[in-house]
């Protein structure tokens, strides 16, 4: 171990600390002030200048390690939530069994696809065309895939999350308290993405009638995911290939090439037996695969 340093006076001390580069520019301007000949001046102006240049060029290099680690930590911070986004969104949608809440009773599927239905041809489109009358202007189709990715499509993988947590925690929290977190959650969402795209501020009025499909579609997910056999969600990415088993193209569809998935005005919904049962195929929009013109 090493010894402590004994001041004079037999005491024990500290390490003298080095001047710093701005502690010694400052003492060069302090002796400049002090200094009554012009030559002594130059000098110690010359001496002032070197240490704020050496002060700086450290302070520039600091910035720019500093700058650059927190790029890589924003990189990774980025890779890992488009990891967690991609895992929750194959768990909403893929053929993989989640556990169901303590107490929960199935819901059949003929009850759900009623439900479904409903949200896709009454709920959602009245929403967006709600949403379009108040702001004002817009195309409806824009307000009605804002909803769906807001509401449906994030909510889903919320309450996948959500049920895996609740089979790898002892007990369970309350799922009632949980559904209205999940609900203020989402609403809290759409009226922040209203206000950042299109300058709208979410009237009491609104709100409720955003509340009632948000609680409308959260049931519908929760129930979905759990019944038996499962269901899930026709969510294609953005430039899969188009499927006509499982997609229904909207206006717009190529008429040469390969068509793909441009984007998806409403998932679609499956029901995960033997064989799988695709009881009502995505709304989307196909473009024409660059390089894929039929002869």
């Amino acid at each position: 171990m090493a010894k402590k340093r004994v001041a004079p006076d037999g005491k024990a001390g500290k390490p003298a600390k080095q001047p710093s580069a701005l502690t010694d520019l400052l003492a060069q301007l302090d002796r400049m002030k002090q200094d009554p000949t012009a030559s002594e001046v130059r000098l110690r102006s010359d001496l002032a200048r070197d240490s704020a240049e050496e002060l700086f060029t450290k302070l520039r290099k600091q910035l720019r390690r500093q700058a650059i680690q927190l790029r890589k930590a924003q990189e990774r911070s980025d890779r890992w939530r488009h990891r967690l986004t991609d895992l929750l969104h194959d768990l909403s949608t893929g053929p993989v069994i989640l556990p169901r809440v303590p107490g929960h009773v199935p819901v059949a599927h003929e009850e759900l696809t009623a439900t479904f239905h409903k949200l896709k041809s009454h709920d959602l489109p009245g929403l967006a065309q709600t949403l379009q009358n108040v702001v004002g202007g817009g195309e409806l189709p824009a307000y009605q895939r804002f909803l769906v990715d807001e509401i449906v499509v994030k909510g889903a993988r919320i309450v996948a999350e959500h049920l895996i947590r609740l089979a790898s925690e002892p007990g369970h929290p309350n799922e009632a308290e949980f559904m209205s977190r999940l609900r203020h959650h989402v609403a809290g969402n759409v009226s922040q993405g209203l206000a950042r795209q299109v300058n709208y501020k979410t009237t009491p009025e609104v709100g409720k009638d955003v509340d009632a499909v948000i609680s409308a579609v959260l049931r519908l997910l929760n129930d979905l995911l759990t019944t038996t056999p499962p269901g899930r969600l026709l969510l294609p990415h953005d430039g899969d290939p188009f499927d006509p088993e499982r997609h229904e193209a909207l206006a717009g569809r190529p008429t040469t090439g390969e068509p793909r998935v441009k984007a998806t005005l409403f998932p679609g919904y499956v029901i995960l037996s033997e064989p799988p049962v695709v009881v009502e195929k995505a709304l989307v929009y196909t473009e024409r695969a660059e390089g894929k013109a039929e002869a």
